[in-house]
């Protein structure tokens, strides 16, 4: 009768211990459902403030302080843009990013007063969630170049290889320890990186498509006394003088230079200069 008695009371006792974890299973998991909830909905709201680069001295003497265009993608995953009227309030505005991958951030500066739009000149921009830290994020030179990168690649994606999945780790780390080509690494615009994306989604990437392209230069006579600067932050100052001839470089169809007095935009086979005080042009042929 007492195992009888006894085998009953362990077969309840085992029911209600049964019982009892499983109300604690399910009490756990829906503590820990709506916690990851919670984060979920705190993590797609991430709001960061941006930090403004140091424009370049030359920039900031000849043209003043430029307004800025910032491009992102925000926390919706839809593409974002907005213009700031000057590097402080670029430095004062907040935006909301999608945590959940890498995005660029672009900040390309322009001078609406001198009729140089965004575009003209090279950006700045970051790559999220490298260059962040503390509710913000870091603005740089190098992360323009990093950022437009990121959009090629995702211009030529053919989904196996996507901008998210980029060793960007290891790309920055070759400008860092300066294992690419020297001339693409004191000025990173030189290089083609249009056809840089294009071969790395084809194949693979390799450090050694990172290049200045082959040089093309024209002689121009020089429109008013510098000093003179181009559209890149990384590009050295030109002290050419009014009536000298020079041997200028020209990227791609067009090099536009600048100076105090106007724009000198420079072709293969013309060039013509404006002055930022009228509408007037003066031109000549090479």
């Amino acid at each position: 009768m007492k195992t009888i008695l006894f085998t009953l009371w362990k077969r309840f006792w085992l029911l209600g211990m049964r019982i009892f974890l499983t109300f604690c299973a399910a009490t756990c998991a829906a503590v820990c459902a709506a916690t990851c909830a919670a984060c979920a909905i705190s993590e797609t709201k991430s709001e960061y403030s941006l930090v403004v680069p140091a424009l370049p001295a030359e920039w900031l003497e000849l043209l003043g302080d430029p307004h800025w265009e910032v491009e992102w993608i925000d926390d919706t995953g839809m593409l974002r843009e907005i213009e700031l009227a000057s590097s402080s309030r670029l430095g004062n505005q907040k935006i909301f990013l999608y945590p959940v991958t890498s995005t660029p951030v672009c900040a390309r500066p322009f001078w609406p007063e001198k009729k140089i739009m965004p575009g003209v000149f090279y950006p700045a921009g970051a790559i999220f969630p490298f260059d962040a830290a503390s509710g913000a994020i870091r603005l740089s030179w190098q992360g323009g170049v990093d950022a437009n990168f990121f959009k090629l690649l995702a211009k030529h994606n053919n989904k196996k290889r996507p901008p998210q999945n980029f060793d960007w780790k290891r790309f920055r780390e070759l400008f860092e320890t300066g294992k690419i080509e020297k001339e693409a690494l004191a000025n990173p615009w030189l290089a083609d990186w249009e056809l840089i994306a294009a071969k790395t989604v084809e194949s693979s990437f390799m450090a050694s498509r990172i290049k200045a392209q082959e040089p093309v230069y024209v002689r121009i006579t020089i429109p008013a006394s510098g000093p003179w600067i181009n559209v890149s932050p990384f590009a050295p100052s030109y002290d050419w003088k009014q009536g000298e001839t020079v041997s200028a470089r020209i990227s791609g169809k067009v090099q536009q230079y600048f100076c105090a007095e106007g724009v000198f935009r420079c072709a293969k086979n013309a060039s013509v200069f404006r002055r930022w005080d009228e509408n007037t042009h003066s031109a000549n042929s090479p």
